[in-house]
């Protein structure tokens, strides 16, 4: 059994981030991919960013409604792409989780990892369910939750590309001693 322990004491920063759609180029494209054994493609300039978060102390989970037979894949696309090595969690359904099946099953993930003193400091995501996955848990400041090319009902701020983060989280502090 592969295995990715990170242990880490309370209040560590970190970030959380959707994968379709929010750093694939479209919702679906893994089950495309997946028929031809492809991995997706990834919107420009989003490993990037993660790694410059990365690069200066916050810690990467990404947050999946994929069902878990697809976390090998996930893994691998997040590897081949150039993303920050990091938690990855997905549904134990077999077809995974959309709507509000997706929503309960962020809020209830991000609400166990809440419980062990973590938080996210910044939320990526591209659908409504992000959006009140994070709001129920309460990301602040709301610009902190951003969405690629999504108009965020709660509040969160919408990107075009990511390459509109590299400035701003650059310019962040160090949070590593």
């Amino acid at each position: 059994a592969d295995m990715f322990i990170e242990v880490v004491p309370p209040q560590t920063p970190m970030f959380v981030s959707d994968v379709d759609g929010t750093l694939t180029t479209y919702e679906t494209e893994e089950f495309v991919a997946l028929l031809t054994g492809a991995i997706p493609e990834v919107n420009t300039d989003a490993p990037k960013a993660f790694q410059i978060l990365a690069k200066k102390g916050y810690h990467p989970m990404y947050l999946t409604a994929r069902p878990e037979y697809l976390v090998y894949r996930t893994r691998e696309f997040l590897a081949q792409k150039g993303f920050p090595p990091g938690i990855v969690h997905t549904t134990l359904t077999l077809t995974g989780a959309t709507g509000a099946s997706a929503e309960t099953y962020k809020t209830d993930e991000l609400v166990a990892i809440a419980a062990r003193g973590l938080a996210p400091s910044y939320g990526m995501g591209n659908t409504a369910s992000d959006g009140a996955a994070y709001d129920n848990i309460d990301i602040q400041p709301k610009s902190a939750r951003i969405f690629f090319q999504f108009d965020d009902a709660n509040g969160g701020r919408r990107i075009e590309s990511y390459t509109e983060l590299l400035a701003e989280f650059e310019a962040l502090p160090d949070l590593c001693k």
